[in-house]
């Protein structure tokens, strides 16, 4: 079963991948999913999501009125849902 949870979701190239040094070496990790608008780069993008996914789990974290708090910069401002422990930047 699994207890505590993470989810990190941002655009390519701010900074999600340094994060990983944040983390425990016995944590499992998996690899990130990609939320392109303009669709998988290729065939071999396994880890392509539509972006519609984040909506989906927006309207889930509501249902479970789990609210956001704004933190990081006003440049780079994320979404974080404490009750569920996700990230969105």
């Amino acid at each position: 079963m699994i207890e505590r949870t993470v989810i990190v979701v941002g655009p390519g190239c701010v900074g999600k991948s340094p994060l990983d040094a944040l983390f425990r070496d016995d944590v499992i990790k998996i690899e990130p999913y990609r939320l392109r608008a303009n669709g998988p780069r290729d065939s071999n993008d396994i880890f392509y999501a539509n972006p519609k996914l984040r909506e989906e789990l927006l309207l889930t974290l509501a249902a479970l009125n789990d609210r956001s708090l704004e933190i990081g910069s006003s440049e780079w401002p994320i979404e974080w849902f404490p009750k569920s422990k996700i990230l969105f930047s």
